[in-house]
């Protein structure tokens, strides 16, 4: 099953600092590739939005009035409880860096994410 989750900033989160300066970051990192490369995460990064003049904000700054650091990512697992335990390993989870603020089924009708 696919599952498209959001993840945003937690209390571990230090808003002084940007995304790649973040505690844990190199850990992170390495757990992503980790699950990219064994083809659980099919497609992942921070969310950005269009300010005022139709421009697009660094995807890596802090978004909306509350000026929180989200990111969306698409995974594969078996189960929620399998998908979950998967995010609970992310040292970013681990530290509260990143929570998990949705979680959704996701069902692709069109394209196409090639195997890993």
């Amino acid at each position: 099953m696919r599952f498209v989750v959001v993840r945003e900033q937690g209390r571990g989160w230090d808003p002084l600092r940007s995304m790649r300066e973040q505690d844990y970051w190199q850990d992170h990192v390495a757990f992503v590739n980790g699950i990219a490369d064994d083809g659980s995460m099919l497609l992942g990064g921070p969310l950005s939005e269009i300010d005022e003049n139709g421009v697009s904000v660094d995807p890596t700054e802090p978004v909306g009035d509350a000026r929180t650091y989200r990111a969306l990512v698409v995974l594969e697992a078996d189960s929620e409880r399998e998908l979950e335990r998967l995010l609970e390993d992310d040292p970013w989870s681990k530290h509260r860096v990143l929570e998990t603020a949705a979680i959704y089924r996701w069902e692709m009708l069109v394209g196409e994410i090639a195997p890993a």
